[in-house]
């Protein structure tokens, strides 16, 4: 339900800023705000149906562990960076140049875990990362090539909203991959930890 609401507002920002005159546009953060709203309500309702319920899980994880309760804000601050960041390129790119850019966030990714973790990838790992970022490149540029030659766009995109697109396209890539890794980090110290201490 998450990932369909992530790939959801992804489209509706872009086509809902494009709609309306530069004037009446929405700024981005109230559609961030909305946006996170959305997945608060979603997940309470979620932890609701769960046998631990709600209150439970606000004491066990929240109030009786203030710590780790701080190292998680570290990963949440930097995906609400990496999610401002998205709508922003989001704002200044066409949907297809966007996830072109979009899958370095794969190999961007790989290249964190190795510097962060010290996890190790052989040759063929690195070249399917490599074969998958430029696949769905391909494909989404093939898609917009198509479009283009049966519908003659009006619209040009300025260099300097391309320039602007792309740095936060790039920028939401690392922030989101250096908050998975770093939440992985942590949970795997977590996990050590708890075995430990058995």
């Amino acid at each position: 339900l998450l990932v369909l609401q992530n790939t959801l507002s992804a489209l509706m920002a872009r086509y809902t800023r494009q709609a309306v005159l530069p004037e009446e546009v929405y700024d981005i953060s109230q559609f961030i705000l909305v946006s996170e709203i959305f997945k608060l309500v979603m997940s309470f309702l979620l932890e609701l149906t769960s046998q631990t319920g709600v209150t439970n899980t606000f004491k066990t994880h929240l109030v009786d562990r203030p710590v780790e309760m701080f190292k998680m804000a570290l990963p949440a601050l930097l995906y609400w960076g990496s999610n401002t960041l998205l709508y922003v390129a989001i704002s200044n790119l066409e949907v297809p140049i966007f996830q072109v850019f979009y899958q370095a966030k794969l190999v961007i990714t790989a290249i964190v875990s190795v510097v962060m973790l010290g996890r190790r990838y052989v040759a063929r790992q690195w070249i399917c990362l490599v074969v998958i970022s430029v696949a769905v490149s391909i494909l989404a540029l093939e898609e917009t090539m198509v479009k283009t030659t049966t519908i003659q766009s009006t619209n040009t995109t300025d260099a300097k909203a391309l320039v602007v697109g792309l740095m936060a396209v790039a920028s939401a890539c690392f922030l989101s991959a250096f908050a998975g890794v770093y939440f992985e980090k942590v949970l795997k110290k977590e996990t050590e930890k708890d075995q430990t201490d058995l």
